[in-house]
């Protein structure tokens, strides 16, 4: 009677041991198979945010080229007139900060500053603002800051009285700019050409007021 009992126990026993077995081997391939589907996601992730990484190490060759290639040309613009007036008297005819309005004909207004160094002009209604950024006795330079989404030209202007005797003198203009970002040389000549006439009669109509 003990050796049935013996040999059911044992039986029972592999049994248990085989559904053990049976049941890690499931287990295993559960987790082999989610183990595989995680690379198969991460693979494919991969697969996607690859072409973005690629793009973002080529976006600063791009922007560091286009940078190269779009170089500042910083053109001067000088003229000069002469007048039969003291520089101390042709600067007061013509050197007041706003005095442009007269020699230039367009509205101006001091819309900061005292008229030194800082003093900010509003020309034509607002559409150029100019800062006073050099003065001296006889002569001031000016600046027109940058304006959010358009090509900044860096542009700068001089004006001077310059003694040459005890009445006579006379009067310079200098312009300052980047023409970079003008398509071809015809158009950066034709823009100079174009600056320097208006400034060279703006000269002549401050020699006139000068010489009253």
């Amino acid at each position: 009677m003990l050796r049935p009992t013996l040999g059911c126990a044992l039986t029972h026993q592999t049994e248990k041991i085989r559904q053990k077995n049976l049941t890690e081997r499931q287990s295993n391939k559960k987790a082999i198979s989610e183990l595989t589907s995680t690379d198969t996601d991460r693979q494919s992730k991969d697969k996607k945010m690859k072409p973005a990484i690629r793009s973002l190490l080529v976006l600063p060759v791009i922007l560091f080229a286009s940078l190269a290639s779009a170089q500042a040309e910083y053109v001067s613009i000088e003229m000069e007139i002469d007048v039969n007036a003291s520089a101390e008297d042709t600067w007061a005819a013509v050197g007041d900060y706003c005095a442009i309005s007269e020699w230039l004909g367009i509205d101006c207004e001091i819309t900061s500053g005292e008229g030194g160094i800082g003093t900010v002009r509003s020309l034509v209604g607002g559409r150029i603002i100019e800062v006073m950024v050099a003065q001296t006795e006889l002569s001031y330079g000016y600046t027109q800051p940058n304006v959010p989404g358009e090509f900044y030209n860096l542009y700068h202007g001089f004006m001077e009285a310059r003694p040459v005797t005890d009445s006579t003198s006379k009067l310079l203009y200098t312009l300052m700019l980047d023409v970079s970002n003008m398509e071809n040389q015809e158009a950066k000549d034709a823009d100079v050409a174009r600056r320097r006439a208006t400034f060279e009669r703006a000269l002549g109509t401050m020699k006139a007021m000068a010489e009253e």
